[in-house]
């Protein structure tokens, strides 16, 4: 069970400008680093994991909204998807042919995911920032070679490093 203390608290309120969603994105981030000091991944992946610690409901007047934004995004990649396959058709069959569809088809579906993206991600980036200011992270984007950046960019991962307080 992951418990936090009245110093991480005091921390948090006094430093974020919504404070229940950041005591929910610290719990989400102790839960995810487990007994380590640094959690890797994706900023969609812990806006998930801190939805599922926010009450019920709280979010049922945007649902629909999102899901006709994400059911026309998907449209669009699958005409986007259609027409590569067309355009790929019109090249000589070989190996590179197949790595450019490969490789275009690819970008199509990781430029629909950033699209649709997760509703609470921009609100996760925001509080991130105000843990880093209050000390109670560190946050960094690591490339695939493995070198750490202070910016995100396209290809990066997100890895923060949990920094706890003494009661």
């Amino acid at each position: 069970m992951t418990q936090i203390n009245l110093a991480e608290v005091e921390r948090i309120s006094a430093t974020s400008k919504r404070p229940r969603f950041a005591l929910c994105t610290w719990l989400a981030l102790l839960d995810l680093v487990g007994d380590g000091e640094a959690w890797n991944g994706e900023r969609n992946e812990l806006a998930a994991h801190v939805e599922a610690l926010l009450p019920p409901g709280r979010y049922e007047a945007r649902a629909a909204a999102r899901i006709e934004r994400v059911q026309d995004v998907r449209k669009r990649e699958a005409s986007a998807h259609k027409s590569l396959d067309e355009d790929l058709a019109t090249l000589a069959p070989g190996d590179e042919r197949e790595a450019a569809g490969r490789f275009h088809h690819a970008m199509i579906r990781m430029g629909a995911d950033e699209a649709v993206g997760h509703p609470l991600a921009q609100n996760v980036s925001r509080t991130l920032s105000e843990l880093r200011v209050a000390g109670l992270v560190g946050i960094e984007y690591i490339d695939p070679r493995g070198e750490a950046h202070t910016k995100p960019a396209r290809g990066r991962t997100l890895s923060v490093s949990i920094y706890r307080r003494d009661s």
